[in-house]
């Protein structure tokens, strides 16, 4: 089982930023790097890297793939309020599971509890099995995460592909290319 969020995706945050902490897919709450951190871990490492941007004016950005998007969308929702006021939160997901395959929880909930001091990036692909159930609610598709950000106390941005729950699998060359910039300027903005 891959724990990492898709090469692809990692390569191109860090060759962004170095405040970016990689919550990965598996759910459990470790840092993406070679040797793998437990949650203390992950929550010593936020305070680090916010420390480090409160002294610089950077920002602090976790980002991670499928379930681990839900993992670090709770984990601004709960640690937010640590982090010192001048630093810049945000949050990037590629293929948020909105839609479990079958009807019963709500997956929205922890964006919907990410406070507005954050701003989140969402990259999904329309074809996104997680986006695209029968029994939903909201529109099919990218669609749902667009109404969905609409509900939501922070600052939501949506950003498509033609790929599936891994946005840059099945995605174009151009789309991947935008998707590339739409993070770096999202990273930097």
């Amino acid at each position: 089982m891959n724990l990492r969020p898709p090469k692809a995706i990692v390569s191109m945050l860090e060759g962004i930023a170095n405040q970016v902490i990689l919550v990965p897919s598996s759910g459990k709450w470790k840092s993406w790097n070679p040797g793998g951190v437990n949650q203390d871990k992950l929550l010593d490492e936020l305070t680090i890297a916010a420390a480090k941007a409160a002294s610089s004016g950077a920002s602090v950005v976790l980002a991670s793939s499928s379930f681990g998007c839900r993992v670090a969308a709770q984990l601004w929702a709960d640690r937010s309020q640590d982090i010192p006021d001048n630093v810049k939160r945000k949050l990037i997901c590629f293929g948020y599971p909105l839609f479990r395959p079958k009807p019963g929880q709500d997956r929205s909930a922890a964006l919907k509890s990410i406070p507005n001091n954050v701003k989140v990036l969402l990259v999904s692909g329309d074809r996104d099995d997680f986006l695209n159930r029968d029994y939903q609610s909201y529109p099919k598709g990218t669609k749902a995460l667009t109404l969905l950000a609409k509900e939501c106390k922070a600052s939501i941005e949506t950003e498509a592909t033609n790929g599936r729950h891994n946005p840059l699998d099945g995605a174009k060359k151009a789309e991947k290319t935008n998707v590339c910039r739409r993070v770096t300027s999202f990273v930097h903005g």
